[in-house]
C-alpha cells in the first residue's frame, strides 16, 4: 500500500531538506541499510465447514534509518520499502519519522513521532503502539519528567510495516474507508522514579467524514463535513518496580458519540461511547531474561430488553493489543470497539471482531549470545450479548462466552554484531487453536532475515 498523504510528502521533503542543508553545518548523519527478506507459510483450518486454506508468499524489504543533526534541527526517518507478490510495492514509514526543532526547553516535532514508552519491552511489538502524525511538542523542563503534547495528529492508528507484513484479512475490501478528514488532540504525561512509575494521558478524537459511521446523520453532513462524531479516552496507570521485577495497573475511560439512523427500537439518534477497561501486568525483566502476565479486561455495550444496543462500550485506540500473525492479520481481531485505520469499528462477526472480550497474554523470552529465544501466549475471550446488559466491567464466566481464539508463538533469532555490520536470521512459529464453537485452526511458519549496514 502506497501512503502518499500529505503528510508523508511534508516528511520526506523536510527531510531532504535538512540532510542536504545539515552537511556544511557540520551536523552528525547516520544513514543505515537493512536488507531484509521474508517467507512464510500459514495453513487455516476450518473445522465445521472442512476446508483448508494454504497462504504462502514471499516479502522483500529494505528498511532505512537515517538521523541527521546539529544545533539548530534533528531529523529521524526510519522507513521500509517493501515488495510483495500479493501487494501492490509500498512504503512504510517506521516507529520515528520527523523533524525536531529544540526551543528552549521546548522540541517541536513536525512528522511522526511516537509516545513516550518506558516499558522494558518498548521496542518490541509486545507493548502497545501510538503516535502523533502532525505536530507535537516535547516538554523537557524536567529531568525525570516526559510531558509530549499532539497540537495536530492525522488519526491512522500508527500503522507500521511489522504489523502488516502479510495480508491482513478483509483490509482491501474497505479501503473507501481510509480517507476522509478527521483531527486528534491531546497530551501524555509520564514520571518516573527508581520504584515508582506514574502516567496519564487525554486525547480527542474528531471523525469528521472519516470512517464507515461518520454520516449516518443526513441533515448534519449537509451542514458540515461529517455529522459529528466525536471520542475522547483519559488513562490512568501506577508502575511498582524493583530489582527488575515489575507490577503494573491502568485504568481506561472512554467517552464520545456516534450519530445514527433513525431506528423505531432506540428513541435517540445516536449511540454514546461509555466505556471502561482495566489493564494489568506483572512481570520480570532483566537484561538477558524476561517474562510477564497481563490481562487486559474492557466493559461492554449496554443494551435494552429487544438486545438492541443503547451505548457502545469501551473503545480503543492505537495499534492493534495483539502481536501473533494469526489473531492480528489472518483473523484480524481486537478486544472491544476500536478506532483503527479505517474509523470507529464495532464488529461481532468471528474473522475482523472488535468487540468487548477479555485478553489474556503470558510471554518470556531469554539471551543467550548470539541466539535468542522468545515465546508469546495470546487468548481473547468474547463476551456475551445478552438482553438489558447494564455494560459493566465482568470476570463472571457465565458474562463470557464458549468461542475462545488463542495463539501461542515461538521465535528462535540469530543475531551477529560487528563493529560495521549486524547480521540476523530468524524462524517463526505459530500455531493457533480455537473452541469447538469457532472450529478453526491454523499452523505458520516465518523465516526472516537480513543484514544492517
Amino acid at each position: 500500500m502506497k501512503q502518499n498523504t500529505f503528510v508523508h510528502k511534508l516528511i520526506y521533503t523536510l527531510v531532504l531538506f535538512v540532510f542536504f542543508v545539515s552537511i556544511p553545518l557540520n551536523a552528525d548523519v547516520d544513514v543505515f541499510f537493512q536488507p531484509n527478506f521474508y517467507s512464510y507459510q500459514f495453513i487455516e483450518k476450518d473445522l465445521v465447514q472442512g476446508y483448508r486454506n494454504r497462504n504462502s508468499s514471499q516479502v522483500y524489504r529494505i528498511g532505512t534509518e537515517v538521523e541527521v543533526e546539529n544545533e539548530f534541527a534533528k531529523v529521524e526517518i526510519q522507513a521500509s520499502f517493501f515488495s510483495n507478490p500479493r501487494q501492490e510495492n509500498g512504503i512504510y514509514l517506521g516507529r520515528e519519522a520527523y523533524l525536531a526543532f529544540p526551543i528552549q526547553g521546548f522540541t517541536l516535532n513536525i512528522g511522526r513521532k511516537s509516545f513516550t514508552n518506558k516499558h522494558p519491552l518498548s521496542k518490541t511489538t509486545y507493548t502497545e503502539l501510538d503516535g502523533t502524525e502532525g505536530v507535537s511538542l516535547d516538554v523537557e523542563i524536567w529531568e525525570n519528567i516526559y510531558w509530549q503534547i499532539s497540537l495536530w495528529d492525522s488519526y491512522r492508528a500508527y500503522p507500521i510495516w511489522e504489523y502488516n507484513q502479510t495480508e491482513v484479512y478483509d483490509n482491501l475490501l474497505k479501503q473507501e474507508f481510509r480517507k476522509g478528514e478527521r483531527s486528534r488532540h491531546g497530551t501524555n504525561f509520564l514520571w518516573t522514579s527508581q520504584y515508582i512509575d506514574f502516567t496519564t494521558d487525554f486525547y480527542y478524537l474528531n471523525f469528521g467524514d472519516w470512517g464507515r459511521y461518520s454520516s449516518d446523520d443526513l441533515n448534519l453532513q449537509r451542514r458540515e463535513s461529517g455529522d459529528g462524531d466525536f471520542y475522547h479516552r483519559t488513562r490512568l496507570g501506577l508502575v511498582a518496580k524493583w530489582e527488575g521485577f515489575r507490577v503494573s495497573g491502568m485504568v481506561h475511560i472512554a467517552r464520545g458519540l456516534d450519530k445514527t439512523f433513525a431506528d423505531p427500537k432506540r428513541p435517540e439518534r445516536s449511540l454514546p461511547i461509555r466505556g471502561e477497561a482495566v489493564q494489568l501486568e506483572i512481570g520480570f525483566f532483566k537484561k538477558d531474561f524476561f517474562t510477564f502476565l497481563s490481562g487486559f479486561v474492557p466493559n461492554t455495550m449496554q443494551t435494552a430488553s429487544s438486545d438492541q444496543a443503547t451505548t457502545i462500550g469501551y473503545v480503543g485506540m492505537g495499534n492493534s493489543p495483539l502481536s501473533g500473525a494469526f489473531l492480528t492479520r489472518t483473523m484480524n481481531v481486537y478486544p472491544s470497539a476500536w478506532v483503527t485505520e479505517f474509523g470507529l469499528e464495532s464488529i461481532q462477526e468471528i474473522k475482523g471482531r472488535r468487540s468487548s472480550s477479555f485478553l489474556g497474554r503470558w510471554g518470556a523470552g531469554y539471551v543467550w549470545n548470539p541466539i535468542q529465544l522468545s515465546i508469546l501466549i495470546e487468548t481473547l475471550v468474547p463476551r456475551i450479548l445478552q438482553r438489558e446488559d447494564r455494560g459493566e466491567i465482568s470476570l463472571r464466566k457465565v458474562d463470557y462466552a464458549k468461542q475462545t481464539f488463542s495463539e501461542a508463538t515461538a521465535r528462535i533469532e540469530y543475531i551477529r554484531i560487528s563493529a560495521a555490520t549486524e547480521f540476523h536470521f530468524g524462524m517463526e512459529l505459530s500455531y493457533l487453536w480455537t473452541s469447538k464453537e469457532v472450529g478453526i485452526e491454523g499452523t505458520g511458519v516465518r523465516l526472516y532475515g537480513g543484514v544492517l549496514f
